[in-house]
């Protein structure tokens, strides 16, 4: 029997992953419910079917400092699959920083859970935005604000996740999981990723309002590992996958802001989630 549950912890400065192990027997029944956990604006999920059948728990944990649960936590909550989009609820139950709520799967194959968390605001001294572009690997950004004149000058970001997750339920296609969601900021890969076997790679191409960003930093997370590259002229860029397990795509993309008196600069942050293929 195979390992099912994964978790994965976030927070801004860093990433660490933990694993739980449920063990179940597998059955027949193709239909189940994706029990959805969103927390620091990540998506992961859970999925159950019948008391006999494999049980697979995915489990977010939040780290309050951005991206917590509120009233208005998100705004945009969708899941895609081969045939289309499947009726959701809205409705999320909050319990220790974590969002949750369940969806039926009508059938065998891949699905797309895709989320925009809300935008906030946040206002930083000089050096310590500075400190956080870097952590970011926003080094274009820092040398915009040198060249202005503004690096000592206190900084007013908004900011907004938009996260996407990958989830295998049995065989069937995934070719729908390779395009556009059409969200303002996204990470789309060039393959199915559910199909990714440790020891391969993935390649995704990051868009902003549908157009590739080209030398941005993105990453990959999981257990134990840690890998980075950047973007091409296309946004795409190509992450060594070398371990079973759940894995965190991620990137930060930041702009200017002209003309608002509210924020400075808005940053977009992105996140692809999925776990590699099980054998």
């Amino acid at each position: 029997m195979l390992p099912c549950g994964v978790g994965i912890f976030s927070a801004r400065y860093a990433y660490k992953t933990s694993i739980e192990h449920r063990h179940h027997v597998p059955g027949r029944d193709p239909s189940f419910r994706a029990r959805f956990l969103a927390c620091s604006g990540q998506l992961d999920a859970g999925r159950q079917r019948s008391r006999h059948d494999h049980r697979r728990s995915w489990r977010t944990l939040s780290n309050p400092h951005r991206f917590k649960p509120r009233p208005d936590w998100f705004d945009h909550w969708r899941v895609i699959g081969a045939s289309g989009e499947i009726p959701v609820t809205t409705a999320f139950r909050l319990a220790d920083l974590t969002m949750t709520t369940e969806v039926r799967l009508p059938s065998a194959g891949a699905y797309l859970g895709v989320m925009r968390v809300t935008p906030l605001l946040e206002n930083m001294k000089g050096p310590d935005f500075t400190e956080y572009l870097k952590e970011e690997g926003l080094h274009t950004i820092i040398a915009a604000r040198q060249s202005a004149g503004e690096s000592e000058k206190p900084a007013r970001e908004l900011y907004a996740r938009y996260a996407k997750i990958a989830l295998r339920n049995g065989d069937g296609s995934g070719a729908h999981l390779t395009r556009p969601a059409g969200m303002k900021a996204e990470l789309v890969p060039t393959t199915n990723p559910t199909s990714v076997h440790p020891g391969g790679s993935l390649t995704v191409q990051l868009l902003v309002d549908g157009a590739p960003v080209a030398g941005s930093e993105v990453s990959a997370v999981t257990e134990g590992a840690a890998v980075k590259g950047l973007t091409d002229r296309n946004g795409h860029v190509t992450l060594k996958i070398d371990r079973e397990g759940a894995w965190l795509i991620r990137a930060v993309h930041m702009v200017r802001l002209t003309g608002s008196p509210a924020a400075d600069w808005e940053s977009y942050w992105v996140t692809l989630s999925f776990h590699t293929a099980r054998h």
